[in-house]
Parts: structure tokens; C-alpha cells; sequence
């Protein structure tokens, strides 16, 4: 059997849960209406006041902008100083054991017991073995052994000619080297002719 509108009115208002209940009084309505009203307001005013505001960037974002500038503007001088700036370079250091010798003088080398002229036949780090081929003081002999120099920088080598001044058996290190013109001055500015031995 169809139904008609009054039977789904029925229906209706039964399967309605506020069917039940009193409608609410007119007054409550208006109330009720104008409080939500007062809400949007507010509402619409607190955003209207935000969107007025600057936005301002945490503080830990501004010092980290600020560092970081400073930073760059540290490295753009040091960048450019490298290439402004030639490099200081310091004298190196003086070799270890190297003797720092005065100007040979002439006094100096007076005072020593011996003056000679030699090949040195034979030398190692303890040991010089020399053939004396003329003498400007004392009396060395032909053949002489005397103990190594100690200063690595002036060490005697095999093979090759020498001024040699002694003291107590010792070689003079600031007043002996390789045989050379000006030496050999100064050696005859000291000592006088020199007497040549025999081959």
C-alpha cells in the first residue's frame, strides 16, 4: 500500500531524534546567534591585526645571518691578502756543527806551531793523511797525519790541495782551506817565503 505525505511526515518526525524535544525559546535563539556573531568579530579582528604586523625572523636566524656575513667578509680579506701579500720568508738556520769564522788575520795565524802546504793522500771522518809540498813554519816532515776537522762544513777531502795551520796537532779550521791565490797571500803576508820540500 502506497504511502501518502501525512504517513511520510510521520516517518519522518519519528525517525527525527530531536523530534522529542521542545523547540528552543526565541529569545535563546537570538542570543545564542549574537554571541557567535561577537566570536567572529573577534576572530576577524585578531587576524586583521597579525596581517598588520611585520613578521620578524627568529633571533638565532638573524645572529646566524649576521655571523655568517661576518664570516664572509673575514675570509674575502684573508682571500685577497694571500694575493696582495708576498710571503715572509725567514733566514734559514745556520747548518748544525758549522763553524762561523772570522776574516782570516794575519796575527791569528802567526800564533799557530805549524803552517804547510799539502795533498791530502788519504782522509775519512777521524783521519787526514797529508804529503807536504812546502812548509811556512815549523817543522812538519814530509808525510803528516792529524786528526780530522770537526766542523762538518770545513771537513778536508782526499785529492785535493790545502793551507793547512796547526796548533798543538790540530788543524786551525778558521785559518786553513783549499789552496787558492788569496790565501796563499795571506799565508806569505804571515809566514814569509816558503821553503819547498822535496817530491
Amino acid at each position: 500500500m502506497p504511502l501518502d505525505d501525512d504517513d511520510l511526515k510521520a516517518l519522518i518526525r519519528r525517525a527525527d531524534p530531536a523530534s522529542g524535544t521542545s523547540p528552543l525559546e526565541e529569545s535563546r535563539v537570538r542570543r545564542a546567534v549574537a554571541a557567535a556573531e561577537r566570536d567572529q568579530a573577534a576572530a576577524d579582528s585578531a587576524r586583521r591585526t597579525l596581517s598588520r604586523q611585520p613578521r620578524r625572523r627568529p633571533r638565532w636566524l638573524a645572529a646566524g645571518g649576521s655571523i655568517a656575513a661576518v664570516a664572509a667578509a673575514v675570509g674575502g680579506f684573508a682571500f685577497v691578502g694571500s694575493l696582495t701579500t708576498a710571503p715572509i720568508q725567514a733566514d734559514p738556520p745556520p747548518v748544525a756543527g758549522t763553524l762561523e769564522c772570522p776574516a782570516i788575520s794575519i796575527d791569528a795565524l802567526r800564533s799557530n806551531d805549524v803552517a804547510l802546504e799539502a795533498e791530502v793522500s788519504r782522509a775519512d771522518s777521524t783521519t787526514v793523511e797529508l804529503r807536504v809540498t812546502r812548509v811556512f813554519k815549523g817543522d812538519p816532515g814530509t808525510d803528516l797525519s792529524v786528526p780530522q776537522t770537526s766542523d762538518p762544513g770545513k771537513t778536508i777531502v782526499a785529492g785535493r790541495t790545502y793551507l793547512i795551520a796547526l796548533e798543538d796537532g790540530f788543524i786551525d779550521e778558521c785559518g786553513s782551506g783549499e789552496a787558492t791565490e788569496k790565501l796563499l797571500t795571506t799565508y806569505e803576508q804571515a809566514y814569509g817565503a816558503s821553503k819547498t820540500t822535496a817530491p
